[in-house]
């Protein structure tokens, strides 16, 4: 809206042409084609003052799109919520299911990866964490069980290397380069004749 509800004639000068590069509209468009301007410093598009159609002219200046763009994906950023790595520790229950679930982000375009749990995940799945700045992916890894693949004549029982190998396999699939993290097929392995540490504490009786 103009400055002033009124504007003498010497205020105005009307029938002005831009060829580009000088002024915009407020959505940063270059503008190119008639308006005119006041002594408010005011600048209007149409070659006269048009209620319905004059638009606020600004200085041109030449959009950078990277820059808007980070400024965008930053302050959509601050609205996400941040994370932790986790240690995994493993159970008794754990090792009679022979397996747990592994929880992991990667940061896009980078090969960084967190191991987070289950909450941090479901955060992923909500949007709550940046999907614009991270991919997850929950995986099967199995931590119990025989260490060499056996045949019992039709049925082939796989071993805990082999199975994480084929699982590591799938997820590289759908988070490339994940197999460079999870090197280590018989990580968190354990025998399955676990047996708890005795209770020093008296905390069982």
């Amino acid at each position: 809206m103009r400055m002033k509800s009124f504007y003498s004639a010497n205020e105005i000068t009307n029938n002005l042409y831009t060829t580009g590069q000088e002024y915009m509209t407020s959505d940063k468009q270059e503008y190119i084609g008639l308006y005119h301007k006041y002594t408010t410093n005011e600048i209007y598009t149409q070659p006269t003052w048009n209620k319905n159609k004059s638009l606020k002219l600004f200085k041109y200046k030449k959009r950078n799109i990277q820059n808007e763009t980070y400024d965008r994906v930053t302050t959509v950023k601050l609205n996400y919520n941040s994370f932790n790595n986790v240690n995994i520790v493993i159970e008794k229950k754990d090792i009679d299911l022979g397996v747990i679930d592994r929880f992991i982000l990667k940061k896009i375009n980078e090969l960084k990866f967190y191991e987070v749990d289950k909450e941090t995940y479901k955060q992923h799945q909500s949007k709550k964490i940046d999907p614009a700045l991270y991919s997850a992916i929950k995986i099967k890894w199995t931590i119990s069980g025989p260490l060499q693949t056996n045949r019992k004549g039709p049925i082939v029982i796989l071993s805990v290397r082999d199975k994480n190998i084929a699982e590591v396999d799938q997820a590289e699939k759908k988070m490339p380069g994940i197999s460079t993290y999870l090197n280590n097929p018989l990580q968190y392995y354990t025998d399955d004749d676990f047996i708890s540490p005795a209770d020093i504490n008296g905390l069982d009786s």
